[in-house]
This record gives C-alpha cells, sequence and structure tokens, in this order.
C-alpha cells in the first residue's frame, strides 16, 4: 500500500514539472486525479500507516480549507462590485476560488502522502532522491537549452526567454525556483558524505591524500551535482533565484560550523563548492548574467511599471478586504481595482507571495499559513542540531535550506502559485514535519522508558 502512496506522490511531481511547470491544466488535472484518489485511499487506510505517537498535523491544514470553503460559499445577490459587502459571499470570482480550493486540498494530501511514505524504511531517502533525480533532469535540460540554443520543452517549441535556461518551464524564475527547492539537498548530502570520512582524514590537504577512499568519490560527486544545480540556476538569469540559493548555501554552512569545532572543515568544503561553481560559471561565460543584474535599477523605463508599485496597489487591496480577503485565486480580478501599475494591462499575480496570500485570504489566515510555515522552519533547526540521527540530520539540513530558499525568493516573485512548484514546496514540508516528528517521538518514548 505505502509503495502505491509513493509511486502515486512521485509521478505526479515528476508529471506536473514536466507539464510547463502543473501551467498546462490538462495534465495538471491527471495529477490532481491521482493525487485525490491516493488521498482517499490515505484515509481509509490511515490507522494503519499512522502510528499514535506519529500522527500528522490537521489543526492548521483543517483550519485552512474550511476558511477558503466558507469563502467560496455564496448565495444569489448583487456582484456588481468587488466590494465584499456588496453581496453575501466572500469571494468575488467563486469558480477561481473553488479551482484554487481543489489545488490546495491536492497540495495537501501530497504533504500527508510525503509524510505517509516517510514513516516507511529509507522512505524519507527515497523521496530525497527522487526530488534530486528530477532537479537533476530539469537542471541538464536547461543548460542544454542555454549552451546548444535548443530552445524547446520536448515538441514544443519556446516563443518567450529564449537566451534563458528554463528547463521544462515557460518562467526562468520559476524554474529557478523549482532548482533552488532541491539544491540544498545535493549540499545535505554533500555533508552527510563528509560526516562518513573518518575524522583522521576530514582535513582539506588530507582529503586529497585519500583520493581513492570511495567516501572521497561520493563526496566528489554530490558536490559536482550541487554546482550543476548552481549553474542551472546561474544561466536561467533569475537575479532573486541566484541570491536565494547563494543565501541559502551559506546559511547551511553556518548552521553546520555551529556545530562542533572540528566540523568547521565542513564550512571551508562548502567554501570550496561556491568556488568551483564560480568557476564553472566564468568558463561557460557569466556575461548575459551580469548584464542582467547590471539591469536591476532599470528594469523598467517608465513609471508606474515595476513590481514596487504592483506592492503598493496590492497593499491597498489589503487595506480594502484586511480580514477575509478576496477569495483564494481571486487577485487577478480583484487587482484592477486598485490597479495603477501597467496601466491598461493584465497583471495576473502580485510578484510577492506573501502579499497575494494577504489579499486573497486576508491577514489572520496569510498569518496562519506562514507562520505555520516559519514554524516547520524552526523545526528543521532543532532536529538538525538534536538529533542523534545522521540521516535524520541530512534530511532535516536539506528542508532547511529548501524552504529557507523558496521563503527568499517569494518576496519578489508567485512561485508558490506555480502549481508543480507548490507541490514540491508541500512536499519538503511533508519531508521535515515527519522528520522533525521522528525526533518527537524518540524524546517520548524515552521520557516514558523506566529507568534501570
Amino acid at each position: 500500500m505505502n509503495r502505491i502512496f509513493e509511486i502515486g506522490l512521485i509521478g505526479g511531481l515528476i508529471l506536473a514539472a514536466f507539464a510547463f511547470g502543473g501551467t498546462e491544466t490538462p495534465y495538471f488535472s491527471i495529477v490532481q486525479i491521482t493525487l485525490l484518489g491516493l488521498g482517499v485511499l490515505l484515509l481509509v487506510t490511515y490507522n494503519s500507516v499512522f502510528v499514535r505517537d506519529a500522527r500528522p498535523p490537521v489543526a492548521i491544514p483543517f483550519l485552512l480549507v474550511a476558511f477558503v470553503l466558507v469563502q467560496w460559499i455564496h448565495l444569489p445577490g448583487s456582484r456588481n462590485s468587488l466590494d465584499a459587502a456588496s453581496f453575501s459571499g466572500i469571494s468575488i470570482a467563486p469558480y477561481q476560488t473553488l479551482s484554487q480550493l481543489l489545488a490546495l486540498v491536492t497540495y495537501l494530501v501530497a504533504f500527508y502522502l510525503t509524510v505517509a511514505v516517510v514513516r516507511q524504511p529509507n522512505g524519507g531517502r527515497r523521496v530525497v532522491f527522487a526530488l534530486l533525480g528530477l532537479g537533476m533532469f530539469e537542471a541538464c535540460y536547461g543548460l542544454f537549452q542555454y549552451l546548444t540554443g535548443w530552445q524547446q520543452i520536448f515538441t514544443y517549441a519556446k516563443t518567450i526567454n529564449l537566451e534563458m535556461a528554463t528547463g521544462t518551464y515557460i518562467n526562468y524564475d520559476h524554474f529557478a525556483g523549482l532548482l533552488e527547492m532541491i539544491f540544498p539537498f545535493a549540499l545535505a548530502c554533500a555533508y552527510d558524505q563528509f560526516q562518513r570520512i573518518p575524522a583522521s582524514h576530514r582535513g582539506m590537504g588530507r582529503l586529497l591524500g585519500v583520493w581513492g577512499r570511495e567516501e572521497s568519490h561520493k563526496l566528489i560527486l554530490w558536490l559536482f551535482l550541487a554546482i550543476v544545480f548552481l549553474a542551472a540556476i546561474v544561466f536561467s538569469e533569475s537575479r532573486m533565484g541566484l541570491i536565494s540559493a547563494i543565501v541559502s548555501a551559506l546559511l547551511l554552512a553556518i548552521l553546520v560550523g555551529t556545530t562542533r569545532r572540528r566540523r568547521i572543515s565542513a564550512v571551508v568544503l562548502t567554501l570550496a563548492f561556491l568556488v568551483a561553481g564560480l568557476c564553472m560559471v566564468v568558463w561557460i561565460g557569466p556575461e548575459p548574467v551580469i548584464a542582467r543584474f547590471e539591469t536591476l535599477g532599470r528594469h523598467y523605463a517608465a513609471p508606474a511599471r515595476d513590481r514596487w508599485t504592483i506592492w503598493k496597489d496590492t497593499a491597498q487591496l489589503i487595506g480594502g478586504h484586511p480580514w477575509l480577503g478576496t477569495g483564494l485565486g481571486t487577485f487577478s480580478v480583484a487587482y484592477p481595482s486598485v490597479q495603477t501599475a501597467f496601466a491598461g494591462k493584465f497583471v495576473s499575480h502580485a510578484h510577492n507571495d506573501y502579499l497575494e496570500f494577504a489579499a486573497e485570504l486576508g491577514i489572520p489566515a496569510a498569518l496562519l499559513l506562514f507562520g505555520a510555515v516559519f514554524y516547520v522552519l524552526l523545526q528543521c533547526t532543532r532536529s538538525f542540531y538534536c538529533s542523534a540521527s545522521r540521516s535524520e540530520k541530512t534530511v532535516a539540513l536539506g528542508c532547511f535550506g529548501s524552504l529557507l530558499a523558496i521563503s527568499l525568493h517569494s518576496l519578489t516573485d508567485f512561485n508558490l502559485h506555480i502549481p508543480a512548484n507548490a507541490l514540491v514546496f508541500f512536499v519538503v514540508l511533508g519531508l521535515a514535519q515527519a522528520n522533525s516528528s521522528n525526533l518527537h517521538s524518540v524524546a517520548s518514548t524515552a521520557s516514558i522508558a523506566p529507568r534501570s
């Protein structure tokens, strides 16, 4: 049974990513139907899948789903205004809210499926490897596009972003968003492999002296994979994607470096990785990337044609619906009522996930959502410091870097509104939750165990 959950979850992730990041509705519908069907099966077998002391959280997911359901429910009335008080329903576009409600339930099912899979022996390891496999395919595909100029997504010929690595995505920022969530797991695996090398051989000079050891070969492999991820992010030319990935890598190094003094060599290893990545980028040619950063201050020449203006307009929209929002998925419908940016053009997203969710859900629900995410992020830190298991430390480290990177990128983009990226995000949340629950279970068992 659990193998069915695992195959369905991994298959859904791959299909969603390959279907232009899940934006190709017919293909993502297959993913939704599959995962929702597995969700029903999970409910039927709930007691046999989850043990009593490791049940997944249900309060916050239930409250979010219930709130969006309340937003969607409406009675016949006037809808000639965007003012929620002028009609009996909360959502100003019930169809969009229903669509996003189904997507939210799909993401939550992926979360619970991940928790169920991780509960099995080596389940977390298999999920991490699946993410790394998906990320490596996307990274190599994107680099192939960039280096050869073959700008196609399977049989579809791209018409925009023709000089950037995008993998199977149309938008380079969303391609970078996927990779920055997977990239930290490669670094975490490299750290785990580094820990497997005997302490007497962990110095940089000694590592070169034991080149023939299998542990050193695996370490080099993981570092190479991480460099490929970083190079693909660089040549996506996503500025915030690159910044998020580098900040994530540096904070992972700091997290590792604060454990014990002897592990400071792991920090040196991380810096060596960044230098190696930089050398690879210079070798390929960094000029287009540098040119992208040079245009940061003048991204839009005309006034009211930048993200700052969109954010100001969104803040005004939040001010008009601070408690209940306009309805999940309704930003594109609600935004014209306050629009001053890109006048006369369609603005589909706020380019800031925090502001967009606050506008759609209201401030309290948005705080509940992101508060839960940051709580899991803190739990990852605790798991890394407190867990006695090397594999749990590795998963905690990877989840910490993954959630941190996408949280930073969400300040300037809408990755969490892209189905495939949202799906990966919830899978990482499930990994982190199950991993921290293992720590709590061990602590609970230890506290009630009789003393000899």
